[in-house]
């Protein structure tokens, strides 16, 4: 053994369970072991665990609860038990405040677990750790020892019934069992000595290999999850169970031991019985490929518990639970061959749809010392830094690097080329929760070898953008805050845009954090390789999208360079064609291009777009250089005509049926039928429409060639104009803010107002019927 850092054990190249850490060194003080823990929660004392200081076991005994929280500056943790001769059959356990596990509610857990592992090869770890659903109350605990303060305690039971009552009642156990046991007892022993007693729930299901006893639990199946696969219990091992079920358990043998724990008048009574042991089915069983401590390694392991509530008739929830799928250094997500999914009845953990909240958190225990081993044998420093914990709030993080040039998404298989822009999107996402996520920050790691032009956060909900200022990055990092997320602010996009210089390089992975204070996700850029472009050609940012009106002339402008001096304006050509909505193509003639040399070497562009079609336009850009065949580059860019037409309308105005006096009057529309209506639709990207009328009058339906002695009016307040064959402006609409909108010009008027009838005196009484023509135009935008 070696100190480090005052009471700090660490242990080098040395076996546990056939494993061996060469080179590494692990430790047990719990303070040095949370100050080497991964990015979590804080959890003290914000009211997510009871950690009582006594439990009561299944005997009925105080124990005290080896439990507790410890504060980090990274992030707090649950200490489940202690390495040391002085932590030898211990117990903990840590539980909700309440039974706030909702069974019939998708639910996530997210978490690092440490074990320390033995020191030697005949010092070996403690029992292991358990994570526990249970609806038996906040002080719940079995035994120490196999039982892992949730499965029940063998050997004082008579019965694999007797030995379910001993379990936490009304529960489900996932355990990370770090002390293999398959023990019997030796015959004659007595049961009084803990080294002597049985200590044999990983027999599991008993079978022979090659002449040899083996023992086997059930594995995972992918291809039927409902079929699982035998495997062999060796070493360090997870698997999951109901321990209060009687079927859990099988009575694998009886010894005959003394029996050293009764006492009459004080005296220690002695008598010799046969004295069951009992092994446990192991469902979901995940396991190294030999007897490796892959557990109780004195390293930080990931684990993730998804919980998938039952639906419809269904009265199963599953639980998928994966045990090493991030990396500690850097919070990488990664593949494991440790996943599993089992089912999981809320009426065996006494809940219901009406009644559906069980507690949940984790026990863990030590064990003793057999003979030959160490006084520190069977014990284990165990502690879980939590990431996300169940009834609050459900959230992951992803990540992608997008070629805007190409479309492609950059990754490992995937390069991108010098001088190519690319977009960077993070998405967070509120899967479900009780509570908002919240004050999330982040300190985004950004890949090495982009120029970053601009960035923003958008929101689900619509809420304004929040705008990020690239000026803030520094060595590839930008520290950003994120608005909270809840159910009706589920996702939050944040995108950053740039250019990739132009060099030949490969970018590391990076892995970004997203901290709020109640749940953690991480997002991982995957590496990628940057190809070096002797010549690129690229369209400017501002020129990528541009929103102008129809029949407008509109400018794109771009550059081009080359690590080759030989390349020049004179000899490159830029040529652009433009493909507009209905398929109409219009080529733009390089001798159109005028292109001017830079300062820096580069040369810049300008295509000139004429008029611009309505709707989208495709532009397609190509350059040339005729120094070398490989000299061509294309980019693109699209244009949006924005145009103003006429929408739906209810068609004809029809006026009140009137007496004629031989006065004149003015005569309403007859909207007994609803008003009359006309839309306007306009998607101008700026300026403002213009509406206006003309007709030429009205005329008798009977005799078509006798005019109405009137006119038809255009009545807004006072202002009245009198529609003639002539143009005769109706309104002008605000001016554009270039979003589309649609507007009934009729939607204002009133029986004093809008198209009237203006009958004069000389008027004959018939039926009159006439056109007016409806003219929009647009006007540029006014400063």
């Amino acid at each position: 053994m070696l100190t480090v850092a005052g009471a700090v054990l660490a242990g080098i190249g040395l076996g546990v369970f056939g494993n061996t850490v060469v080179g590494e060194a692990y430790y047990t003080d719990p303070g040095t072991v949370l100050s080497h823990a991964p990015q979590g929660l804080q959890v003290h004392n914000q009211g997510y665990f009871e950690v009582p200081s006594s439990l009561t076991d299944a005997q009925g005994n105080t124990v005290n609860n080896s439990a507790s929280v410890l504060e980090g500056s990274k992030a707090d943790a649950v200490q489940l038990s202690t390495y040391g001769d002085k932590y030898t059959n211990t117990g903990g356990a840590v539980w909700s405040q309440s039974p706030n596990f909702d069974l019939y509610q998708n639910q996530r857990a997210s978490m690092w677990v440490y074990a320390s592992g033995g020191m030697t090869s005949d010092d070996l770890p403690g029992s292991g750790f358990a994570f526990v659903l249970q609806n038996s109350g906040a002080s719940a605990f079995s035994g120490s020892g196999e039982s892992l303060g949730v499965w029940g305690v063998d050997p004082r039971s008579t019965s694999v019934k007797d030995l379910g009552e001993t379990a936490i009642q009304h529960s489900w156990a996932l355990e990370f069992d770090t002390n293999v046991n398959q023990k019997i007892p030796a015959a004659m022993g007595n049961l009084a000595d803990k080294t002597n007693a049985p200590s044999a729930f990983d027999m599991g299901e008993p079978g022979e290999s090659n002449g040899k006893d083996v023992y086997y639990g059930w594995g995972f199946n992918p291809g039927d999850e409902n079929k699982q696969i035998q495997q062999q219990i060796i070493g360090q091992h997870i698997a999951s169970g109901y321990p209060a079920d009687s079927s859990t358990y099988k009575d694998v043998g009886t010894v005959s031991c003394f029996n050293g724990y009764g006492s009459v008048l004080g005296a220690l009574q002695l008598g010799l019985g046969n004295y069951h042991y009992y092994s446990q089915e192991h469902y979901g069983l995940l396991k190294a490929s030999d007897s490796s401590a892959f557990i109780a390694d004195g390293a930080w392991h990931h684990i993730t518990v998804d919980y998938t509530a039952p639906v419809g008739t269904e009265t199963e929830g599953t639980m998928a639970y994966s045990f090493d799928d991030k990396d500690p250094k850097t919070g990488a997500s990664k593949s494991t061959e440790w996943f599993a999914k089992q089912k999981i009845s809320p009426e065996k953990l006494g809940a219901s749809s009406t009644n559906p909240n069980v507690y949940w958190g984790f026990t863990g225990s030590t064990g003793y010392p057999t003979t030959g081993q160490s006084g520190s044998s069977g014990t284990e420093t165990s502690m879980v830094v939590f990431e996300q914990v169940p009834n609050e709030a459900d959230v992951n993080a992803t990540s992608e690097l997008t070629d805007e040039k190409t479309g492609t998404v950059v990754d490992s298989s995937h390069p991108v080329s010098g001088n190519d822009q690319v977009k960077l999107t993070y998405k967070l996402n509120y899967e479900n929760g009780n509570v908002d996520w919240k004050t999330i920050k982040s300190s985004l790691n950004l890949p090495a070898n982009i120029v970053w032009s601009k960035g923003q956060i958008s929101y689900s909900d619509n809420s304004k953008d929040d705008v990020l200022n690239v000026a803030d990055i520094s060595n590839d990092k930008l520290d950003i805050s994120v608005q909270n997320l809840n159910k009706n602010k589920k996702q939050a996009v944040i995108t950053l845009e740039g250019k990739v210089n132009n060099i030949k390089a490969t970018d590391a992975a990076v892995t970004t954090s997203f901290n709020g204070s109640n749940a953690i996700a991480s997002a991982t850029l995957d590496k990628f390789n940057i190809n070096q472009r002797s010549f690129s050609m690229s369209i400017d940012d501002a020129s990528k999208d541009i929103n102008v009106n129809a029949n407008t002339p509109a400018k794109i402008t771009g550059t081009f360079s080359a690590n080759d001096t030989k390349v020049t304006a004179e000899n490159t050509k830029v040529a652009a064609r433009l493909t507009s909505k209905d398929g109409t193509v219009t080529d733009i003639d390089s001798d159109k291009i005028p292109i001017v040399k830079n300062g820096d070497g580069s040369y810049s562009f300008t295509i000139p777009v004429d008029k611009v079609p309505a709707g989208d336009t495709a532009v397609d850009v190509v350059a040339t250089s005729s120094v070398s065949s490989g000299y061509t580059d294309e980019d693109t860019a699209k244009l949006h005509g924005g145009t103003v037409t006429f929408g739906a309308t209810s068609g004809k105005i029809i006026f009140k049926k009137t007496v004629l006096t031989g006065k004149g009057t003015t005569i309403s529309r007859d909207d007994s039928n609803g008003p009359w209506s006309l839309n306007v639709d306009s998607s101008l990207a700026s300026g403002a429409w213009t509406l206006s009328a003309r007709t030429t009058g009205m005329h008798s339906v009977n005799v078509p060639s006798q005019s109405l002695d009137g006119n038809l009016i255009y009545k807004n307040g006072d202002d009245v104009t009198t529609l003639n064959t002539v143009d005769s402006p109706i309104m002008t609409s605000p001016q554009s803010t270039g979003t589309p909108t649609e507007t009934n010009i009729a939607s204002d008027w009133t029986n004093d107002s809008g198209i009237l009838l203006d009958v004069n005196g000389g008027a004959v009484s018939d039926d009159y019927i006439g056109e007016i023509t409806w003219t929009l135009g647009s006007v540029p935008k006014v400063n």
